[in-house]
């Protein structure tokens, strides 16, 4: 969750959306955001607590054949082993294939390479990918300037 960026951006993108989000909450603002997006998207956000290594197999065992994912977002463990645990732990509560998608945050570390594995076992299908960039280039989103603009080192 850190900041909430990317859950408020996609609640107030769809106003039918429902955020399942996993956070270990152990930044100083963590709680703050989730009160506010809560207190903002009320019974459209819900927050679970904790590292997702924990959380995330009793969460998915209380929700699988009851809840059912269209989008997965994947942006947490950095460990290829860990982002590739919280996939397939979420894929039990996932749409068919046609339906679903699958974001994977961060893959120049650890998340790509789970993606890659996922990928290897036909388990997960890649339509697109953005990255890795270098972090000095223009190529890099996060890295974009407007025309005329030199990079800084």
């Amino acid at each position: 969750m850190n900041g909430g960026h990317s859950v408020a951006a996609m609640l107030l993108a769809n106003p039918t959306l429902t955020a399942h989000v996993f956070d270990w909450c152990i930044l100083k603002y963590s709680r703050a955001v989730a009160s506010l997006l809560q207190a903002r998207f009320g019974g459209r956000f819900h927050l679970v607590e904790g590292n997702s290594m924990r959380t995330l197999p009793p969460w998915v065992q209380a929700h699988a054949g009851k809840l059912t994912c269209d989008l997965t977002f994947v942006d947490g463990d950095h460990e290829g082993t860990g982002a590739r645990r919280d996939i397939q732990w979420l894929a039990k509560t996932t749409a068919p294939a046609a339906h679903n998608r699958l974001v994977v945050d961060d893959i120049h570390l650890g998340p790509g390479w789970a993606v890659n594995q996922e990928q290897l076992s036909g388990r997960v299908q890649v339509l697109e990918k953005y990255g890795p960039f270098r972090p000095d280039t223009l190529e890099n989103p996060c890295m974009r300037r407007p025309p005329g603009l030199a990079m800084t080192p």
